[in-house]
């Protein structure tokens, strides 16, 4: 299934005809709102399923922290992406970013099969 947001521009009155009932025509406010709805529904639902697939992943949880030390290698979980430690952390504190660290995947692409 594809959730695409709907992405047309907003829709402005046009000439009304005055022969057709009220409860019969489609306003502007009306389409504006279906498309507010759609985009809200398909927002919420992708965020959703991210937010599934990152708990399977174990990626949904911080766990790098600033009490350990972490050698070459280490991987961690830090503001919602997975790190490699590429120069050791021999000194507990804060997040040093890139200076100890390397985002990594949790798909190396080096080490698929060539074709």
């Amino acid at each position: 299934m594809n959730l695409n947001q709907i992405t047309y521009n907003d829709k402005v009155a046009l000439n009304e005809n005055a022969s057709v009932a009220a409860i019969n025509k489609i306003q502007d406010s009306d389409m504006n709102e279906i498309k507010s709805v759609v985009n809200a529904i398909v927002t919420s639902a992708v965020n959703d399923a991210l937010t599934n697939v990152m708990t399977m992943l174990g990626l949904a949880t911080t766990t790098f922290s600033t009490t350990s030390k972490y050698a070459v290698g280490a991987y961690v979980v830090y503001d919602y992406k997975l790190w490699k430690c590429i120069t050791a952390v021999t000194t507990a504190g804060a997040w040093t970013g890139t200076t100890n660290w390397t985002q990594s995947y949790i798909l190396d692409a080096s080490r698929l099969p060539k074709s």
